[in-house]
Order: structure tokens, then C-alpha cells, then sequence
């Protein structure tokens, strides 16, 4: 009968054994981890790095994890990063990974909550958005392929290039983008051309009279009672010119027929030249349209009126400049007439100028889709 110590080492023995059976990886598999720790204490670090050179001129060894090869119909193995249990914890994030891969490598430092991953379909890039950056030294490794924005340093030509929906060219500071000031020189923008927009502001002045000697004639439609401006002649030593005078005694109007723009689109804006003899006080110009489609009555309501405020100068007689933006344009469209109307209501609340305004001329601000 063997000795109770020798029944002690066996049984010892045995309880090894077991655990390192339970404990042995797959058939091909190799484990190496660091010990587990409980309670308040932090995992041990497992740190690989290669022999270091010494003397001189010796470089130092390199470090390669690869996975494995299959062999026949059998798929390669894959190198997977895991930072975290994603039963425990809340996990660790991409902080080393991005600081020695995207920055050490790429020259650049990530935006705050911007992390630069593995691409799921393009091993061996970074990506950070819809923008891949690539660690490539020369551009026969890189696909560029429609839909890409790659941007990668390629050794060969010790430039940077880029890859911008599947077409390649070097990346220049001249490079336009969103927030770009690029100026273009000999550019030809086709306005017309298919997939092409532009938006422009078009101007249209509206002089309120003109002189021919001494008499004055507008192109304004004014009523035919007291409520119509009168047209009149400023002559000073060297300039003549033609207003329409809208009085302190009587509410005037005067109004414009227009024809909006086919590809008209946007806001419409409305600037007012006027002068007076008062030097103190406001007048209040009031805007108001209405327009007509093919088909329709031409005797539309008006819209509510957009009003315009504006403080006479210190001195008698110097030019005003007064403007309202995106004035009502409630039931117009592109190609349909438009009226506009233009009127002074000296009863008006703000309205205490005391004089008369002498309207100068009228300029629309219409943006146009081109």
C-alpha cells in the first residue's frame, strides 16, 4: 500500500495534469496571455518587442504578427485587435491605435471624437468618415475607384496624391474645397450644361423720373387722384435728375410692372434711393407686391406690405440709402407678371419726417437659378 505522501503527490499531480488539459488551445493554436486580476487591481500588461541592436550600425529587430495561411479551399486566418470584453466593462477605446498608426504615420492629429479604425472592406487603409487615408508608399498599391477620396504619400514621387472619384492627380495647395479661397483664372463655368447650377443675384434699377429740360415724366403708374406723386426736376450746378415727390400731406403710391424671371428662385430685396429737405425725423416707405400666372385676371390683391424705416440726414438734401430684405412674394412663380407697389402713408406711426420724400430710385435685388 503506497505511503500517504505518495498519495498526496498523486493526487496533486493528477489535479495538474487536469488543469492544464482543460486549459491546452486548439489542435494549431498557441496562447499567450497574462494573468487575470480581481477586485480593485488592473489587468497585467503582456508587452511584445523585438531584440535591441548594439555597437554601431546595428538595426534593430522587427516586429511581425501575421496570421496564418490556409491551404486548398481554406481561407487565411484573420489579425484581430480586441480592446475589450464586450460582456465586461465598457470598454477601451482606439486612443493607442490611432496615436501610432494615424498620427505617427500619417503626420496628423485626430479630431476630438473622430477615431480612425481598420476599414471593414479595405484592409490596410484608415478610415474616418466617407475620407480613407491610406499608408501606401506608392500608388500601384492603391485603388482608386469611382466613389473613393483617398489621400496617400507615394515615395516613388515623393509627393502627396490623391484619388478623387476613381480619378488620381497630385494634391496641391491649390486644391479647391468646401472651405477652400481658391481663385479661379481662365475657368469656363457652363451655366447650361447639364448638372450645372448657379445661383446669382441679379439687379434691376428703377429710376423714379427723368428730365427733359424742365419737365419731368416718370414711367410709374400713379393713380389719378391727389394720391399720385408728382413728378419733378432737381436741377444743381452740374447734375439734373428726375424724382417722384411723395408729400407729408397725403398718402402717395406709385407702381411697376414687371415680369419675373423664368428661372427665377429665392428671396427678393428691395433698396430705396430718396432725399429731403428735413433734417431731422423718419419717413416710412411701404413694399408691396402681387403677381399673375397665364390664365388669371390681371387684377391681383396685394400682399402685406414690407415697410422700410429710414432717419432723413443731418444735412438738407444728401442721399439716402434705405433697404428690406426678402420682401412678401406670397402666390408668385417664376415667369408670371409681377406689380410692384411703392407707397408713403405719412399718418403711419413712425412716419414723422415733415417734408417731402423725394424718391430717387428704386433697386430689386432677384436671384435667379442659372
Amino acid at each position: 500500500m503506497p505511503s500517504r505522501s505518495v498519495t498526496r503527490f498523486a493526487r496533486v499531480l493528477f489535479a495538474l495534469l487536469l488543469t492544464a488539459a482543460l486549459a491546452t488551445p486548439a489542435s494549431g493554436q498557441q496562447r499567450y496571455r497574462s494573468a487575470h486580476q480581481t477586485g480593485s487591481g488592473a489587468g497585467t500588461a503582456i508587452e511584445v518587442q523585438p531584440g535591441d541592436a548594439k555597437g554601431t550600425n546595428q538595426a534593430g529587430a522587427n516586429t511581425s504578427i501575421s496570421p496564418g495561411r490556409g491551404t486548398g479551399n481554406g481561407a487565411s486566418g484573420e489579425l484581430v485587435f480586441k480592446f475589450h470584453d464586450p460582456n465586461q466593462g465598457s470598454g477601451a477605446t482606439l486612443r493607442a491605435l490611432e496615436n501610432k498608426f494615424a498620427c505617427t504615420y500619417l503626420g496628423c492629429s485626430p479630431a476630438s471624437g473622430e477615431n480612425f479604425s481598420w476599414g471593414a472592406s479595405n484592409s490596410g487603409w484608415f478610415e474616418s468618415g466617407a475620407k480613407r487615408f491610406a499608408g501606401h508608399e506608392h500608388d500601384d498599391a492603391v485603388t482608386c475607384a469611382s466613389g473613393d477620396f483617398v489621400i496617400w504619400a507615394d515615395a516613388s514621387e515623393g509627393k502627396w496624391k490623391k484619388c478623387d472619384n476613381g480619378v488620381v492627380s497630385d494634391l496641391g495647395a491649390a486644391d479647391v474645397t468646401s472651405s477652400s479661397t481658391t481663385t479661379f483664372t481662365n475657368k469656363t463655368i457652363d451655366a447650361e450644361a447639364a448638372g450645372n447650377f448657379i445661383k446669382i443675384p441679379d439687379k434691376l434699377i428703377l429710376p423714379a423720373a427723368g428730365c427733359d429740360d424742365t419737365t419731368a415724366t416718370t414711367f410709374w403708374d400713379r393713380p389719378a387722384d391727389a394720391n399720385a406723386p408728382d413728378a419733378a426736376c432737381v436741377a444743381g450746378t452740374n447734375v439734373r435728375k428726375g424724382v417722384l415727390d411723395f408729400i407729408d400731406g397725403a398718402t402717395n403710391s406709385a407702381q411697376q410692372t414687371l415680369w419675373l424671371p423664368s428661372d427665377w428662385t429665392g428671396n427678393v430685396d428691395v433698396e430705396v434711393k430718396w432725399f429731403s429737405t428735413a433734417t431731422s425725423g423718419s419717413v416710412v416707405w411701404q413694399i408691396q407686391t402681387s403677381c399673375v400666372a397665364d390664365g388669371e385676371t390681371d387684377d391681383p390683391s396685394w400682399n402685406t406690405a414690407d415697410t422700410i424705416t429710414d432717419a432723413a440726414k443731418g444735412t438738407a438734401n444728401q442721399m439716402n440709402d434705405a433697404s428690406v430684405s426678402a420682401i412678401a412674394m406670397t402666390g408668385c412663380a417664376a415667369g408670371e407678371l409681377w406689380h410692384l407697389l411703392i407707397l408713403r402713408d405719412p399718418t403711419h406711426a413712425s412716419d414723422h419726417l415733415g417734408a417731402t420724400a423725394r424718391l430717387y430710385q428704386v433697386a430689386l435685388t432677384v436671384r435667379r437659378a442659372m
